[in-house]
């Protein structure tokens, strides 16, 4: 056989590994610990990120509704913990995927947020933007995952993302200032609205930005709120999700018909440790999206309008389909279709762009929703392969917390020069309190035991006083106005002080008014980095387990090279020696 040239050879082994590592991907669960220890993701600490990190993908599984249970189904689930896998079965087939942590039915909303989504949100206090979203078929418990209810123990990742941000203001250094502000949008037939406009049905514009960071969309006249504390910001999301489009059919009788996002700008500003420089000023985005569940006509029953609303969220869900599916393909120079929807739109740094991001797949345990649940798997698999490239953002051009800084200072300097330069006074020798009255009558008598020749002059005189006196009582009333009115501005002017600094407050005393709060603060701050360390134990026990897998295909590999060693050494002795001289 002719030698094979080299350069072939190199293009034949590199083939050769492309499709290895193409399969390799598609076994769920066989490489799960080499794309956690390959992609550089920084596990739950949030801290800076180097080079690109992956979308984490996380699993919940619902407990059986009692629809389900009345009609006999069967769980086609089995979830393991411990190694992030969840397995799939049906008569036909079985299906194994891994993922970056899984919940079952068991697991609590507390359980969630702190191992999977408080992570996001200690990285926006660092200047990076973060993504929470919830993803499934209808009915599988996005929005119940994403709101929950208003309890501590069922709160979801919304409320506890609320409070979790104004603790950590709370018990941070004193020298910093926050600002945060929300925003709440729904999208509805492929129309953007504002949740918490004056007119929530109005129709608002996706527009397109060029900033340093590339190309960003955003929803045009879009309400932005100044909040003060958890409590104001979880009113917010009552009152956009008590106007956000919800009907019923036959999978779920509050079904949402429509994509939210409810998103939180967080501002800061820190004096620079250098003596007058700037200050150092970060700010960052936070989208926590609740996305409309896939659903199929046949199994909802939905008509009429439900129908409509159905054919529209499956439209958006493909074209988010799509760009997951372009931002994990193999091919150079992949068109990415962000503009074929207004989710993806909406969507487009959270997915290959500067976010760290986090998909919460939610899932139905029945054998009656198998298909469906084995998409939404497929689906969460793709988007594991996903890279972002988060960075920091720094002195940005349009923070609001310089311009509110500047106010306050300004206001400052008002009152300081009005404090310098004193009330506006009445006139000296003039007692407000007591003006002097004019008594007509007493006049005219004392007038008239005058002589008849002074009576003239008299009322000369007499009439010269009367206008003195209520030239005077003008002059009275005007200064009074005039003071009564500056004591006004400046009570305005404190108020507006007052406002601006309760928006910028940063330090514990301000922001926690008992040791009862700032003792769950210190708890939650707590827990967080426990389950953190428990995730971190938990990723390098799949990596050692990964390690000793490896390691004994390696053993196994090897003596079944040596047996081949054996035979081929036997086989050779066995093969008789021929005398080459005689030939």
């Amino acid at each position: 056989m002719p030698p094979v040239p080299a350069a072939k050879l190199r293009e034949s082994e590199r083939r050769s590994h492309h499709r290895s590592s193409s399969s390799s991907q598609q076994q769920a669960g066989k490489g799960a610990a080499d794309a956690l220890a390959a992609t550089g993701t920084t596990g739950a600490g949030g801290g800076a990120a180097s080079g690109s990190e992956r979308v984490r993908v996380v699993v919940r599984c619902r407990p059986m509704s009692s629809t389900e249970m009345d009609t006999k189904c069967k769980n086609c689930i089995v979830m393991n913990n411990e190694e992030g896998s969840v397995e799939i079965s049906s008569p036909e087939k079985t299906k194994k995927f891994n993922f970056d942590a899984v919940y079952d039915w068991n697991s609590t909303q507390n359980e969630i947020y702190t191992e999977s989504a408080a992570p996001i949100v200690n990285s926006i206090f660092d200047g990076y933007n973060g993504t929470i979203f919830a993803y499934g078929q209808t009915g599988s418990g996005k929005t119940w995952t994403m709101e929950g209810k208003p309890t501590s123990e069922l709160q979801g990742v919304m409320p506890n993302a609320f409070e979790h941000i104004f603790n950590k203001i709370s018990l941070s250094q004193k020298s910093t200032q926050y600002l945060v502000r929300a925003s709440y949008v729904e999208i509805y037939n492929e129309d953007v609205c504002d949740l918490l406009g004056d007119d929530h049905k109005k129709k608002l514009e996706v527009r397109q930005i060029f900033t340093d960071g590339g190309t960003e969309f955003y929803p045009e006249g879009r309400r932005e709120v100044d909040v003060e504390n958890a409590d104001q910001l979880t009113e917010l999301l009552h009152k956009g999700s008590s106007v956000r489009h919800v009907g019923s059919h036959k999978l779920n009788q509050h079904s949402s018909r429509s994509h939210a996002i409810f998103t939180l700008i967080l501002e800061s500003s820190t004096p620079s440790p250098s003596p007058g420089g700037k200050p150092i000023v970060r700010q960052a985005v936070l989208n926590l999206v609740d996305l409309a569940g896939s659903e199929k006509q046949m199994k909802t029953g939905a008509e009429g309008e439900r129908l409509k609303e159905g054919a529209k969220i499956n439209k958006s869900l493909s074209a988010l389909s799509k760009v997951i599916s372009a931002l994990t393909s193999t091919k150079e120079n992949t068109h990415v279709p962000y503009r074929d929807s207004r989710l993806t739109k909406l969507l487009m740094h959270s997915l290959g762009g500067s976010c760290r991001t986090v998909m919460i797949t939610n899932i139905s345990p029945a054998d009656y929703n198998f298909q469906e649940s084995l998409t939404s798997l497929r689906y969460a698999e793709r988007a594991k392969l996903i890279k972002n490239t988060p960075h920091m953002n720094t002195d940005p051009k349009n923070a609001k917390i310089l311009e509110y800084q500047e106010t306050i200072a300004r206001l400052k300097e008002m009152l300081a020069k009005r404090a310098a330069g004193g009330m506006m006074s009445p006139p000296p020798g003039v007692d407000i309190s007591s003006a002097p009255e004019l008594d007509i009558d007493s006049e005219k008598q004392l007038l008239e035991k005058e002589k008849q020749d002074e009576i003239a002059k008299i009322t000369s005189e007499k009439s010269a006083t009367v206008e003195c006196v209520k030239t005077m009582r003008n002059d009275l009333k005007s200064s009074s106005r005039t003071v009564t009115k500056q004591m006004q501005e400046k009570e305005e002017l404190m108020k507006q002080l007052q406002q601006l600094e309760n928006k910028l407050g940063g330090s514990g005393a301000q922001q926690l008014q008992n040791e009862n709060q700032q003792q769950k603060a210190l708890l939650q701050q707590h827990a967080i980095e426990i389950q953190a360390k428990e995730v971190e134990e938990r990723k390098l026990r799949r990596q050692l387990k990964h390690q000793r897998e490896k390691a004994e295909l390696l053993v196994e590999k090897y003596s079944d090279l040596q047996k081949s060693k054996e035979i081929v050494t036997r086989k050779l002795k066995e093969v008789p020696r021929w005398n080459v001289m005689g030939a």
